[in-house]
């Protein structure tokens, strides 16, 4: 249960060393367009878009982050988020991994974080039934949406500031809608 936060914990020190790798790009301004990252092929993996000109960090197949501004991740705890600033991180587990049902492993992903929360709302994401819950600290505001697709868990955690939770929602959504686990081509 523990995942998420060592997963972000794991990608802040790999930054830090310089193992994990990036593609950083300029800032995108508000018109620009969106990318795909699709990690399936042969394999099954994960597929979704986000702005271009967003960092992309890869720690493996299974999860994937990308920040609005190059390192943002690494400021998320400490000192937090500063205005404009959104780290949204993009995984899959296999669903025997997850011993809880949908709505209790979403809660559990905010409380790794310390954070207040909602009870969870339940969601449809690209025909796929799942949860939605937000969790707020003075840092950020978390939004963790949790989906079952094909045998895996795909799980969206956005972070932003508390105060700009509204504005970047949009942004957040169409990556969530966006985000499925693809199965193997052919």
């Amino acid at each position: 249960m523990k995942r998420l936060f060592l997963f972000v914990v794991l990608a802040i020190a790999l930054v830090g060393c310089g193992s994990v790798a990036t593609q950083s790009t300029p800032i995108p301004d508000a018109d620009s367009a969106l990318q795909t990252v699709d990690k399936s092929g042969n394999q099954p993996g994960l597929s979704f878009t986000y702005p271009t000109g967003w960092e992309l960090l890869e720690a493996d197949m299974r999860g994937l982050m990308v920040y609005s501004v190059p390192d943002a991740g690494l400021r998320l705890y400490s000192p937090g988020l500063t205005a404009g600033e959104v780290v949204i991180q993009v995984s899959a587990t296999p669903r025997a991994r997850v011993e809880s049902d949908l709505a209790s492993y979403a809660i559990s992903l905010v409380e790794m974080t310390d954070s207040t929360h909602q009870d969870p709302q339940p969601v449809t994401i690209n025909g796929f039934e799942g949860y939605q819950a937000v969790g707020e600290r003075d840092e950020f505001t978390i939004l963790v949406t949790v989906t079952e697709q094909y045998g895996e868990i795909v799980e969206v955690v956005a972070y932003t500031t508390p105060d700009e939770a509204e504005t970047h929602r949009p942004m957040i959504d169409a990556l969530i809608e966006s985000a499925i686990w693809k199965l193997p081509t052919e």
